[in-house]
């Protein structure tokens, strides 16, 4: 269950926002450091977790819960009864898909402006600049690139897969509780049910590819432009970070950094990094520090690739092709409405029977 929050300690409009992020038992690690570093400039905030998951009984994972003021289960939701439409997704899909249906549940709190961060960003500034664009826009979204790129390989890396993946980062998104803002949550939430898979080759990639359409189809949308917003390793070409006099991180020399988004801190995302840090060590030295925030925050007893949801009931890890398989054909879905209750090998009789 949904644990009570507690209320804002006074009216202001910065105090009356809810900040949100989605992830599993083996994403805590990073949920822990995005809640620890929003904390050093919200104090006041209201900070939950999606938790599509039930941690294995003898990890350290509810001291990371613990960090939140709110943990919003399946349950909370009603999304846990459908065993066939969560067993459809893989992990990934899966904590995006419930990302609107709990941008809807807190809206239903009214709260003035509900905000989504990714588990993997970590805030480095105050989020006052966003909240004071909130005040007069109903959807704010970031795109990945806000200048064009001028080299080949850049324009491969960055614009060209902006095309095919999706414009806007969906590791953010601020709502406001206003008609245009619920009817975004509902759209989102509609279209997440039926189409959040990762299949580029379809026009869909989770939430973020159909998010295109967003300034489109409804009114009061904000692209936000400030460059210290979503910053990453794919729009490093542009988002030149430095020090000031008193350490305060600054992008292009002027603007605070504020959230600095640590997609892929493995070898491929430290590649990218260098590729288009333009000399500076600075991108590095912020993902060596990441790395050990993440080791801080680790996760002790963490079986390997742990989901409650991914696997057999024989304890076989169930794969990807396993669940396009069920999504794709309609005579398996009907006749097996909980995959989740067969063995491996039942599965795999049911799918050669049809």
């Amino acid at each position: 269950m949904t644990k009570k929050h507690k209320k804002p300690s006074r009216e202001s409009y910065a105090e009356r926002f809810a900040v949100f992020t989605s992830a599993t038992t083996t994403y805590l690690d990073r949920a822990a450091v995005l809640v620890e570093s929003l904390r050093r400039f919200h104090k006041n905030a209201d900070v939950y977790i999606v938790f599509p998951d039930v941690p294995p009984p003898d990890s350290t994972a509810g001291e990371a819960l613990s960090l939140f003021d709110g943990v919003i289960t399946l349950q909370d939701l009603h999304l846990d009864e459908n065993k066939g439409w969560i067993f459809s997704h893989d992990i990934v899909e899966f904590c995006t898909a419930v990302k609107p249906f709990a941008l809807q549940h807190l809206l239903n709190k009214q709260y003035r402006t509900v905000v989504y961060l990714d588990p993997d960003i970590a805030v480095f500034s105050p989020l006052d600049w966003v909240l004071n664009q909130m005040q007069a826009s109903s959807i704010a979204l970031t795109p990945h690139q806000l200048s064009p790129e001028q080299a080949k390989q850049a324009i491969v890396d960055n614009e060209l897969c902006a095309l095919q993946y999706g414009i806007y980062n969906l590791g953010f998104a601020a709502v406001r509780n206003d008609t245009s803002g619920r009817l975004f949550a509902q759209w989102w939430s509609d279209r997440c049910r039926d189409y959040c898979i990762d299949d580029p080759a379809q026009g869909l990639f989770t939430d973020q590819k159909m998010c295109d359409l967003v300034p489109a189809l409804f009114d009061n949308v904000k692209v936000l432009r400030h460059p210290g917003l979503n910053v990453a390793s794919w729009n490093l070409s542009h988002r030149k970070l430095s020090t000031t006099a008193d350490g305060a991180i600054v992008v292009a020399d002027k603007d605070p950094l504020v959230f600095f988004h640590f997609t892929k801190i493995n070898h491929v995302g430290e590649a990218m990094i260098r590729r288009y840090s333009g000399g500076s060590t600075l991108p590095l030295e912020l993902m060596m520090w990441y790395r050990n925030q993440l080791k801080r925050h680790a996760i002790a007893r963490m079986p390997e690739r742990y989901w409650q949801f991914g696997t057999f009931a024989d304890g076989t890890v169930i794969e990807r092709a396993h669940r396009r398989r069920y999504r794709n054909d309609p005579r398996l879905r009907s006749r097996c409405d909980n995959p989740f209750s067969f063995t491996h090998a039942e599965f795999l009789r049911l799918c050669d029977a049809l």
